[in-house]
């Protein structure tokens, strides 16, 4: 009998044995899956980190590059704000070298003209003040035309 019970013995560790082995079998076999789970994963995430980084690159390339128009524009607009100015000054300076160099201003409220660089005057009275440097030229062109058609026909000169 106890050769029996040694036999049953062996026999249940036997099956324990295959038990464990079978167990340890399941084991290796979902560590090896989640390990190929992991290297897969692992992959991905090398690849995603390389894609961050460039990425990261244009982000800053682009911010740079904002950066950079940013001042261009800000250049630009102080260029055009410069030139603008300039117009402005360049406007004001013709409009009071055109009044200065073509008319004297009399005491009796009319200015003498000269017309075609003849040297011939022509009395004009001054009705208003226009209100903008900008329509002081287009004033002074219609009474210019205005005294024009004023004169007789052989003081006209042909504009």
């Amino acid at each position: 009998m106890e050769r029996e019970d040694k036999d049953a013995k062996i026999l249940e560790l036997e099956k324990q044995v295959r038990d464990l082995e079978e167990y340890i079998g399941k084991k290796e076999s979902d560590l090896m899956y989640y390990q190929g789970r992991c290297t897969k994963v692992w992959e991905e995430a090398k690849v995603a980190d390389a894609q961050l980084g460039r990425m990261s690159q244009k982000v800053m390339r682009l911010e740079v590059e904002a950066h950079a128009s940013k001042r261009v524009l800000k250049s630009q607009d102080d260029h055009v704000e410069l030139l603008e100015r300039e117009l402005r000054m360049a406007r004001l300076a013709n409009t009071q070298h055109t009044a200065l160099s073509r008319g004297v201003p009399v005491q009796d409220g009319r200015t003498k003209w000269v017309l075609n660089s003849q040297q011939d005057e022509i009395s004009v009275t001054v009705s208003r003040v226009p209100s903008k440097l900008d329509s002081v030229v287009d004033y002074l062109i219609e009474s210019i035309a205005e005294t024009k058609k004023k004169l007789p026909p052989e003081g006209r000169y042909a504009a």
